[in-house]
């Protein structure tokens, strides 16, 4: 158990006393650890993880955000997430995406995406809502994974299919 003590002297009657009060604490210290515990496991993620409103401002970048876009995370907090966007998906695709969220299911695909200096990367990203405990969907959280040479290696083993079948 964790227990908070207070004391608090005080005189009563010119004979001074010691109130003391004892707090249980137990239970938040837990809530305290556990919360470290998802903090930490978010900022060491092998993978990215962009948190939004339900307007598409992000509010969270974890450390594998900067590491694979090349932006700090005070260039991309306040802006949307179409900072990245490489002009390769349609308006449409975007519309598909966000009302498949907005809808409160899961969208997951692969999204063509542009670092700071310019480079394009692939991302295998899977976008859902986040809903408090009223059931009201508050935020939207993305867990995407850089898949830019897996794609390479695809082309190649597509290339040389090709070449093959030239051949033979």
């Amino acid at each position: 158990r964790v227990v908070l003590i207070y004391v608090e002297p005080y005189t009563l009657n010119e004979v001074m006393y010691m109130l003391t009060t004892l707090i249980d604490v137990t239970d938040q210290k837990q809530y305290e650890h556990e919360l470290v515990k998802l903090s930490r496991a978010v900022e060491q993620s092998p993978v990215s993880i962009v948190i939004t409103d339900l307007e598409g401002t992000i509010e969270y970048v974890n450390p594998k955000v900067v590491e694979t876009t090349g932006y700090l995370p005070m260039e991309l907090i306040g802006q949307n997430p179409r900072v990245l966007n490489s002009g390769e998906k349609t308006q449409e695709d975007y519309k598909i995406m966000y009302n498949t969220i907005l809808s409160g299911e899961v969208w997951q695909g692969e999204i063509h995406n542009k670092r700071k200096n310019g480079d394009l990367y692939w991302e295998l990203a899977s976008i859902s809502p986040v809903i408090n405990d009223e059931g009201v969907m508050t935020h939207f959280v993305a867990v995407k994974e850089d898949i830019t040479s897996r794609k390479k290696l695809e082309a190649v083993l597509v290339e040389n299919e090709n070449l093959y079948r030239s051949i033979f």
